[in-house]
């Protein structure tokens, strides 16, 4: 603190000069607090606890003074006793003081106020930023609003920048209009009524003064779309409406043109926060790695979370590696009654998804920051550049290794990394819907919500009144058309089923990259065509409204990244085996087309799909994990849809639980890319051994560091399905000594089921007829008093059941192994059978265990019952 007394006595001389002295320092605030009772400081008081600053500005030793001008840009650096009043002033004097803007350029995704506007990133690589979009599926939205601050009062010219979005199939109507209100006066212009591209559209002048509220207020609720407002006090000059131009622009004027904070440096980078990047970054973090996920949504899951709606298909924990799967288990619940695409957001758990990331210690999310720049040296990734979607600041994450989990290999993309596309003939993407006799639609009850993070307290009331519902002439024409979901004769059954589905799909023949927001657009156009079709032509549903669309699209298929092994179509068909089959395939070879039924237009929007014996398979396929990393960038993993397979493959991997198994064998492969300082090709080629080693190993399985020992913690609790459609028997209420399965020492992946009736407790639980050899149920007590007992297992009896499950009874005597056959059914209450009368002795521990050892059907595990003999 020598240099206080100089920096005040500099602060005097100079204040009626246009210096001004800000300090920096980390120390705690409460020590400056009783600093500051002692003596004063000149100027502001900053706290970097984090030593950002230092860092920024290469601070070696402390104090350390620079001199700055009003620009940022750095003119001095030099010791505190080196600065004079003089030679400061001569420094003010020959720095040029900054011109006041004449142009303020606004980003509507930053405003403090969103309304009902959605953010939407899609396209913003081909942008430079994301937009708002007033989803409302036909209600108008609330406003998105903000205040902003002008270089002074006087004349603007107003400059709005969006685009008619129905232009490109000259469709009339411009359904996305809306307003512009400053202080809540709209100006003149409605715009969202012109142009088929991405355009600045001219509000006309307009006196303001150096604070005005800006509002985006939506007229139709149809999608209308805004990029920027841009206010210019030069009333004469038209702003450029794209390419080089634009983008130096964008970043003069907004928060771009910053540099980039440093977001750390960490073992594994994890770009896309699907369930294969989150798979991936759970179980790096558990193998003691630093690892970031960067994720360009609110949420985590990708085509699997709350916004898309997809359920995640394929089947985990196969032998002979039944561990893997064990992460993605604990992400996706098992597929339950109700379960399914495109039901209720809360059906898709982004919570649990969030909190099994943020319950990692090893791990930092990254939310809400699209990756769109990179760094590379000698074929190696080194950093990325994070641009967050709403404030659009910049982090730049270094890293040793990467792991591209996009779909879209945009990493991948960024550093070179080979890659192949199908360009035409490819398949599409689904934006997923559905209808309901309900009072509000999904997106209305969301913007009245008070806990926007409680997807349960949107009541979806049901409407007995009339839910009209606009013609829509700018939609896709489907009054003389058929198209699922439209009855004929009243014979079609669920018609509301087919509405919404997977097969709405489009942008077979359209760039996947390009040209997507075409793509999701179409799909939404062939939606409200269709809804206007039913209500308004057939005159039907006339309670039932549009309850929730998706805006951000499911895709299917991009770029794939090539590795060291490209699978093709034929290695399934063959079972061609690999020396380091890693993950399982269990989906067909799916791949979608145009479905010929409905293929009249140019741009076609429902689907059909593989399903001869062609494109079948004896499952589960093991995949070599040399499809899992990059050819030539020689520290980039790969996992999901963007893998080492050509188009016809793509079809069995694509799948997210399957690309989610990808993602758990990329952060174990990591775990020892680092500890053996390899690169992922290394693993192969030196390693591979271990890799399958820690693939046996459990998920739950963790290391507080790289060096640390491995810890398998005790299994958690197998919970009840989220929606159970039986009741089982209260345990209290049956005779003898009951213990029910969450009792019971499981060992393997069981499933929990209510589907049958007849059980004890919340659930039963079963083997899923798979893991043969591995899994067991085993139940451990002491009888209250000496004696033979009645032992009884609990099941639900089906002809699937096997005759021959193993029961081995460990009590007064050697072990017993008797085998039960739950084809039959179970004489007693609760659904139990009986095993045997065996001899216990009291304060001897003893025991039941059911096991799936030797058998092919199913294996059932619910209670254990012991009643006592009387003499």
């Amino acid at each position: 603190m020598g240099a206080v007394p100089h920096l005040n006595e500099l602060a005097e001389e100079l204040k009626d000069d246009a210096v001004e002295f800000l300090l920096v320092t980390d120390e705690a605030p409460a020590h400056i607090e009783s600093f500051l009772k002692k003596r004063s400081l000149p100027g502001w008081i900053g706290i970097d606890s984090n030593k950002d600053t230092f860092s920024r500005y290469g601070v070696s030793t402390i104090p350390t003074t620079f001199v700055i001008d009003a620009n940022g840009k750095l003119i001095l650096k030099s010791s505190p006793k080196a600065l004079t009043a003089n030679l400061l002033r001569r420094i003010a004097e020959r720095t040029p003081k900054p011109n006041p803007p004449t142009t303020v350029f606004i980003e509507p995704e930053s405003f403090s106020e969103r309304g009902g506007w959605m953010v939407d990133q899609q396209v913003m690589d081909l942008m430079g930023s994301p937009y708002v979009l007033a989803h409302g599926l036909g209600t108008p939205v609330p406003d998105c609003s903000d205040t902003v601050d002008l270089p002074g009062p006087g004349t603007y010219r107003v400059w709005v920048r969006t685009r008619d979005w129905v232009a490109p199939w000259n469709a009339p109507g411009a359904p996305g209009r809306f307003q512009v209100l400053l202080d809540g006066a709209p100006l003149e212009t409605v715009f969202g009524t012109e142009g088929e591209t991405w355009h600045w559209q001219d509000g006309g002048t307009c006196e303001l003064k150096d604070k005005v509220q800006v509002s985006l207020h939506d007229l139709t609720g149809f999608e209308g779309r805004c990029d920027a407002i841009l206010f210019s006090a030069d009333t004469s000059w038209v702003p450029p409406h794209g390419g080089e131009e634009l983008a130096e622009l964008r970043t003069r004027c907004t928060s771009l043109g910053l540099k980039s904070t440093d977001g750390g440096r960490f073992d594994l980078v994890v770009v896309g926060g699907g369930v294969a990047g989150t798979s991936a970054a759970i179980t790096a973090a558990r193998q003691g790695l630093r690892v970031a996920l960067i994720q360009d949504r609110p949420v985590l899951g990708g085509n699997g979370s709350s916004e898309v709606r997809v359920w995640p298909e394929g089947h985990t924990n196969q032998e002979p590696y039944p561990h893997v799967g064990d992460v993605v288990s604990e992400l996706v619940r098992d597929k339950g009654p109700g379960d399914g695409n495109s039901r209720d957001g809360h059906i898709y758990d982004d919570e649990r998804k969030l909190a099994l990331a943020r319950a990692e210690p090893n791990l930092r999310l990254f939310l809400n920051q699209r990756v769109n720049a990179a760094e590379t040296r000698d074929q190696k990734v080194t950093a990325v550049t994070a641009q967050h979607t709403s404030s659009g600041r910049r982090t730049r994450i270094t890293g040793t290794l990467f792991l591209d989990s996009t779909g879209d290999g945009v990493l991948g993309a960024l550093v070179g990394a080979d890659y192949e596309t199908t360009s035409t003939g490819h398949m599409g993407a689904s934006n997923l819907w559905n209808v309901a006799a309900t009072s509000k639609n999904e997106f209305q009850l969301r913007c009245e919500c008070e806990d926007e993070d409680d997807p349960l307290s949107l009541a979806f009331d049901q409407s007995t009144s009339p839910a009209p519902f606009p013609r829509c002439p700018w939609a896709v024409d489907l009054s003389e058309r058929d198209f699922p979901g439209r009855q004929k004769g009243g014979n079609e059954g669920n018609p509301l089923g087919k509405l919404g589905a997977w097969f709405w799909e489009s942008g077979f023949d359209l760039d996947p990259i390009r040209d997507m927001e075409r793509v999701r657009d179409l799909n939404l156009r062939a939606m409200y065509g269709a809804w206007d079709t039913l209500k308004n032509v057939d005159g039907l549903y006339p309670n039932h409204r549009l309850k929730w669309a998706a805006y951000i699209a499911g895709k299917r298929e991009s770029r794939r990244l090539m590795g060291d092994v490209v699978l093709v179509g034929d290695d399934f068909r063959d079972l061609k085996p690999y020396p380091d089959a890693a993950f399982p395939c269990s989906w067909h070879l799916d791949l979608h087309f145009p479905e010929p039924a409905y293929d009249k237009d140019p741009d076609p929007f429902i689907a059909g799909y593989t399903h001869s014996e062609d494109y079948r398979y004896k499952g589960p396929y093991w995949a070599p994990y040399r499809t899992l990393y990059s050819r030539n960038i020689n520290n980039l993993f790969m996992a999901g849809r963007n893998i080492s397979v050509n188009h016809e493959a793509l079809g069995a991997v694509r799948v997210m639980r399957t690309c989610g198994m990808m993602g758990e064998v990329v952060g174990k492969a990591a775990y020892l890319c680092v500890r053996h300082g390899c690169d992922p090709r290394g693993v192969y080629s030196d390693h591979l051994d271990e890799l399958l080693g820690l693939l046996q190993l459990p998920g739950r399985a963790r290391r507080e560091t790289i060096g640390a020992a491995l810890v398998i913690p005790p299994a958690p609790p197998i919970l009840p399905p989220a929606n159970p459609t039986n009741v089982g028997a209260d345990p209290d209420q049956l005779t003898g000594l009951v213990m029910d399965e969450s009792e019971a020492i499981v060992v393997g992946k069981w499933k929990a089921s209510t589907v049958e009736s007849n059980f004890v407790g919340t659930h039963y639980i079963h083997d899923d007829r798979a893991g043969k050899g591995a899994k067991s149920v085993r139940w451990e007590f002491e009888v209250p008093e000496t004696g033979r007992y009645e032992v009884r297992l609990s099941y639900t009896d089906s002809a699937s059941r096997d005759p021959q499950i193993p029961v081995t009874i460990e009590g007064a005597g050697e072990p017993r192994l008797v085998r039960m056959n739950q084809q039959l059914a179970p004489p007693h209450a609760g659904g139990f059978a009986t095993v045997g009368v065996f001899q216990f002795d009291a304060g001897k521990q003893s025991a039941v265990t059911i096991s799936n050892k030797g058998t092919t059907g199913h294996v059932i595990a619910d209670a254990v019952q012991l009643v006592r003999e009387e003499n």
